[in-house]
């Protein structure tokens, strides 16, 4: 039997009968014989990428420092966030809560006026 013929289940069967020692050789010409028929791209369906949409909008100081905050704790705990990530991740958060959370949460929130405000 040729290596670069061979599937992944006859691979696995050369491995446990000691034919094969090396499991990294075997996958990689699995992978091999995958990339040069185009068999990888008809087994991939690849996930269409969700619409984005640029938005802007204003937050009060002490936001903007528990939003700086929370993006170092990622660091804390190795991942590297954007703030856009912890935004849509509190998104996430409040969708998940029931009603009486959700209010009470809402309710610490200051108010802001609407618009933009006048340069000092």
């Amino acid at each position: 039997m040729n290596k670069k013929s061979a599937t992944i289940e006859e691979m696995e069967t050369l491995l446990k009968e000691g034919k094969v020692t090396d499991a990294r050789l075997a996958l990689a010409s699995q992978l091999d014989k995958m990339l040069h028929t185009g068999e990888v791209k008809k087994n991939i369906q690849q996930k269409p990428q969700p619409k984005v949409i640029r938005d802007s909008f204003t937050i009060p100081e002490d936001d903007y420092q528990l939003l700086m905050a929370l993006k170092d704790r990622g660091m804390d705990v190795r991942m590297s966030l954007t703030k856009g990530e912890v935004l849509r991740a509190g998104l996430h958060a409040l969708d998940k809560m029931d009603n009486e959370q959700f209010l009470s949460i809402l309710r610490t929130v200051e108010k802001l006026k609407p618009g933009r405000r006048k340069s000092e």
